[in-house]
């Protein structure tokens, strides 16, 4: 039995294969033959289970092959469009300039010693500190800064107009004026003021705020006080600079 049904499928695939190439012409390979070319026993032998079993036996590689390699081309093509998508993205990416730069005024920066000699000059006991004046005494001063924190108060009719600040120097820096002198050609430290009545102690205790036709110079309690109130009142002078030009 075994045998017979092995002969009876040979005999239906030889005859199938002989459709394909019956009236002795070659067919087109890549398109299926139409109905009404088909032989009458070859629709009876293909509509059978056996004939359903053995037609991928006789189906065109060739053309298989050819639609595969079609749908590769076409994936690949794809492919290089997606990575050129990404390309251009990037070559985006890369010129796009950086946002600028928003500048602030270096008093706007939250700064310690700007706050803690804001704090102090706006208290109800304000600042009290050694003034030096021009007569060579050193008198106690209480300073207050103004509501709208451009004037250094110290007597009701008395202040400093911090807008026309033009340097916060410390009782130690070098005075420009004095460079080029006769006696010390390399300059001397401080003020006129600071000068005659500080030491070289005290005058690491000073700073003097500086005018074009004066010098306000203060002596703090400690040096380390000196410094903090040095970089604050630069802070300060700079914050009147703005206030004013706006």
């Amino acid at each position: 039995t075994l045998e017979s049904s092995s002969l009876v499928q040979l005999l239906l695939l030889t005859m199938v294969s002989c459709w394909s190439c019956c009236d002795g012409g070659e067919r087109d390979q890549r398109f299926a033959p139409h109905d009404d070319d088909v032989p009458p026993l070859a629709k009876i032998v293909m509509s059978t289970s056996v004939g359903k079993s053995l037609a991928p036996l006789v189906e065109d590689q060739p053309v298989l092959e050819e639609e595969t390699k079609e749908e590769e081309v076409h994936g690949e093509e794809e492919v290089h469009e997606e990575e050129d998508e990404d390309e251009v993205v990037a070559k985006d990416d890369e010129i796009a300039p950086p946002p600028p730069l928003v500048k602030h005024p270096s008093y706007m920066i939250t700064d310690s010693r700007l706050a803690e000699v804001k704090r102090v000059l706006t208290s109800t006991k304000g600042w009290t500190v050694k003034k030096h004046c021009r007569d060579g005494r050193v008198r106690s001063r209480t300073l207050r800064l103004s509501k709208d924190e451009t004037k250094l108060v110290w007597q009701k009719t008395k202040y400093i107009d911090l807008t026309k600040v033009s340097e916060v120097r410390r009782g130690t820096a070098l005075d420009p004026s004095t460079v080029g002198g006769v006696k010390r050609p390399k300059g001397m430290s401080g003020t006129a003021i600071l000068r005659r009545s500080a030491d070289g102690k005290c005058a690491k205790r000073c700073f003097s705020l500086i005018l074009a036709d004066r010098t306000f110079d203060l002596e703090c309690q400690s040096e380390d006080q000196a410094s903090r109130f040095w970089c604050g009142m630069e802070k300060l002078v700079e914050q009147a600079r703005f206030l004013k030009s706006t």
